[in-house]
């Protein structure tokens, strides 16, 4: 069964490589079509047409251009390359050629969509994971230089002025800003189930002489935490959190790279949206979830309860 499951993982490293160069070669039709620059295009950001985004054109052959949830799929099969990488199954292997290619490409592509979070979980998943692998001898060593890297990395991204389209979010300042200030006022309970815009709709009426002007309509709060507590108060937020908590001890329990990874990205995709919220959010979870799962339980032992005892009809003695 275990190798059925790799197999699968195998065929959607290979798929989603394809994926990613079909969308580079569709990007740079559009940066040849549009005569832009393409370092411009990584580092600004650009309207195309008075009214599209760069990651609008670049998604549009798949029909699919949120660049963040592409980010949270395209991440999440480069840790599932480096697994089989690792993995060292003749079956299934994956070159180190090729998850070093499909990490470099992955790199280009979100630059292309601007996807901060793609970027800075990119990193951290190929550091993290290379810690995990070298199972470096002092757990202090491991944890010093993991901590080294990550403050160099937020350090060259507080500090570039180089890349706009990676820095300005006006948007989300806006959410959190209106969210924040609506919790003071609802701290026990929120607005209701999928009411958030109405929420920020309302707060932003209070505050619209205080706030920069923002032209996108209010959808949610772009935060999962603040999200939960602009909907259900703070026993929403108490009651995510248990959750959460529960998905990761699963994950160090099972002892699985993949999935303890994985909500390693989600935890940083809900800083800055919300996956259990939104749809995409909830489908690509599921999908990998379980997939992660079903490895992790592959060589596990199996605790069933034998039904067929409590109907048969005991023999006289």
């Amino acid at each position: 069964q275990k190798q059925t499951y790799l197999r699968i993982l195998k065929i959607v490293f290979r798929v989603f490589f394809i994926y990613i160069s079909i969308s580079l070669i569709f990007w740079i039709f559009n940066v040849r079509v549009y005569d832009a620059s393409i370092v411009e295009w990584m580092t600004t950001k650009m309207i195309v047409n008075e009214m599209l985004m760069p990651y609008d054109l670049i998604g549009f052959w798949s029909l699919y251009h949120h660049p963040t949830y592409i980010a949270v799929v395209l991440v999440s099969v480069l840790m599932a390359g480096i697994y089989l990488f690792f993995k060292k199954n003749n079956l299934v292997y994956i070159s180190l050629f090729e998850v070093v290619s499909f990490g470099l490409l992955l790199l280009l592509l979100l630059f292309a969509y601007e996807s901060r979070i793609g970027v800075v979980a990119v990193f951290l998943v190929v550091v993290i994971s290379l810690l995990y692998y070298m199972k470096l001898k002092s757990s202090y060593l491991r944890l010093s230089i993991l901590l080294i890297i990550m403050l160099s990395g937020a350090l060259s991204l507080i500090q570039s002025d180089r890349f706009e389209a990676m820095r300005n979010d006006n948007v989300r300042k806006v959410d959190y800003t209106l969210a924040a200030h609506y919790i003071k006022d609802h701290f026990w309970w929120g607005t209701g189930t999928g009411m958030q815009h109405f929420a920020l709709e309302e707060q932003e009426e209070k505050m619209i002489n205080k706030l920069p002007v923002v032209s996108e309509k209010k959808t949610y709060v772009h935060n999962q935490f603040l999200g939960e507590m602009v909907q259900f108060g703070v026993t929403g937020l108490v009651v995510l959190l248990v959750v959460i908590s529960g998905l990761v001890y699963y994950s160090i329990k099972a002892r699985s790279y993949l999935l303890q990874l994985l909500m390693f990205v989600y935890f940083l995709l809900m800083l800055i949206e919300e996956p259990f919220y939104v749809q995409p959010g909830i489908s690509r979870f599921i999908v990998f979830f379980a997939l992660f799962v079903a490895i992790a339980e592959t060589d596990s032992e199996r605790k069933y309860i034998d039904l067929r005892q409590w109907f048969s009809k005991s023999k006289a003695s």
